[in-house]
């Protein structure tokens, strides 16, 4: 198992040095825009503008991160369809369920780095400033937590499915992108022309979001633990 998440890690140092990138390079502008601030502007708020910051710092790169789940699945079975290592891997007495087992592991560490550090940093901010200002400035923190996590579980099981049954890495990320916002393109136009719109709350949506990327996950496994390599 060790060995797989090796190969699993290798394959994705591209999608990881990506994950780093998106994670750290907005928080440090953040930091960076604010240290400046405080010794040339007089009208420096101290910790709220501070967390302010951070807070869009933040969130801009749980947005961007949508672009490292879509990869993240696109890849991470197409990519030895693509160099051929998937045949080897099938000669190998190791089991299907362990190879996907591996895959899912590798995509829900690099995952959870991107969630951690970026939800921390959110829920620092939120206790760190007074209440009435992150009230006029930002949305609640359960739906921007929430949507995040839903956001990118939808991008990386879409993707995933394309995985499973292309040779191209790139394509399938593409075509899982697509989708996915073919799909939101969708639901917003019925709802907009078909249905009462006071009659749609979050849970819609959420609900479908849900739904798809559950359906993806499980349909692209199947696929892929029945399908004969390559």
């Amino acid at each position: 198992m060790k060995w797989l998440l090796w190969k699993d890690f290798r394959l994705n140092w591209l999608i990881i040095i990506m994950a780093l990138f998106i994670v750290v390079v907005p928080n440090l502008i953040a930091v960076t825009v604010t240290c400046y601030a405080k010794h040339d502007y007089h009208n420096y708020n101290g910790s709220a503008d501070f967390s302010n910051t951070l807070f869009v710092s933040a969130t801009s790169s749980l947005f961007l991160s949508s672009i490292v789940f879509a990869f993240m699945g696109g890849n991470a079975i197409a990519c030895e369809r693509a160099d051929r290592s998937a045949e080897f891997l099938a000669y190998l007495p190791i089991s299907r369920g362990k190879i996907i087992t591996s895959k899912l592991l590798v995509a829900l560490l690099i995952g959870a780095f991107i969630w951690i550090v970026n939800f921390s940093i959110i829920g620092i901010c939120y206790l760190a400033v007074p209440q009435n200002f992150m009230q006029k400035s930002s949305p609640p923190i359960g739906a921007v937590t929430g949507g995040f996590l839903i956001a990118g579980l939808t991008f990386f099981c879409v993707t995933w499915l394309f995985s499973c049954f292309m040779q191209s890495q790139a394509i399938s990320a593409g075509s899982g992108l697509f989708t996915t916002l073919l799909l939101t393109y969708a639901f917003a136009f019925i709802v907009h022309f078909f249905i009462v719109e006071e009659n749609i709350t979050i849970f819609w949506p959420l609900g479908l979001a849900i739904t798809l990327s559950l359906a993806s996950l499980v349909g692209g496994t199947w696929y892929y633990l029945r399908r004969v390599e390559p």
